[in-house]
């Protein structure tokens, strides 16, 4: 069953699917880091590393200040979301595929169309009506997909950077920190 479907689809359809599996990598892969990442602050052990980064980076200075403390995390946090660009590509990419895979199957009921003699040829339009829906509904379900993860990840680097943030304001002040 899925094979027709994919045979129906064309070529758009095994490029559709090929860009969910790279976005679902993508996905996967950063879900582990932040699952990783939340847990250890969870048990405390990257307190205190977090802890020593922002101490090295401002002793140097006089006094650390608030937009300097936040900058530091912004830039942890800008580690933390790599590879979401891969998985906005993907959703983004995914749906015009979709279309451009519309388009291809309504040219082909067109041009079946045009050969067609009291519906000598409707093998040939239902094949161009199932590549055009197929990859339509394909492009949309990865669209989807991926919108939903990324936000759940999104929503998992935000939690980071707050938890940071409270490890931050909670900390004992030390020389180099403010």
């Amino acid at each position: 069953m899925y094979f027709d479907v994919i045979s129906i689809g064309g070529p758009i359809l095994i490029i559709i699917l090929a860009i969910a599996g790279i976005g679902l990598f993508f996905f996967v892969e950063r879900f582990i880091v932040l699952a990783a990442i939340k847990s250890a602050i969870r048990k405390g052990d990257d307190e205190q590393t977090f802890l020593i980064k922002v101490d090295r980076r401002l002793s140097a200075q006089k006094g650390a200040r608030a937009d300097e403390i936040h900058e530091i995390i912004s830039l942890m946090v800008e580690r933390l979301t790599r590879n979401f660009r891969f998985i906005s590509t993907a959703i983004t990419v995914a749906p015009l595929l979709g279309l451009l895979g519309t388009v291809t199957g309504m040219v082909k009921i067109f041009n079946s169309l045009d050969k067609t003699e009291n519906l000598k040829y409707a093998g040939q339009l239902a094949t161009g009506i199932g590549e055009a829906l197929y990859t339509t509904i394909a492009g949309l379900i990865v669209a989807i997909t991926l919108t939903i993860l990324l936000n759940v990840i999104k929503e998992m680097v935000t939690s980071i950077e707050n938890e940071l943030t409270d490890i931050y304001l909670k900390a004992p002040v030390t020389k180099g920190l403010m």
